[in-house]
């Protein structure tokens, strides 16, 4: 895992702390973190699929020239 991620799961994870001192969040904070770290999954597997779809776009456009 990269600094960034680490940071993001990091500072997700404090907030969340802050907020469970607050009273506010009943899910424990594993699982926020379990299911920020599937969202960052998620995001970069639905960045790659865009840019593979732009690409295959652009060849298509080739053509049409």
């Amino acid at each position: 895992m990269d600094s960034t991620k680490e940071m993001q799961i990091q500072s997700y994870g404090l907030y969340l702390n802050e907020m469970k001192q607050r009273g506010v969040s009943m899910i424990p904070i594993d699982q926020h973190i379990k299911l920020f770290e599937h969202y960052i999954e998620l995001s970069e597997y639905m960045q790659r699929s865009h840019e593979k779809f732009s690409n295959v776009m652009d060849i298509l456009r080739s053509f049409k020239k």
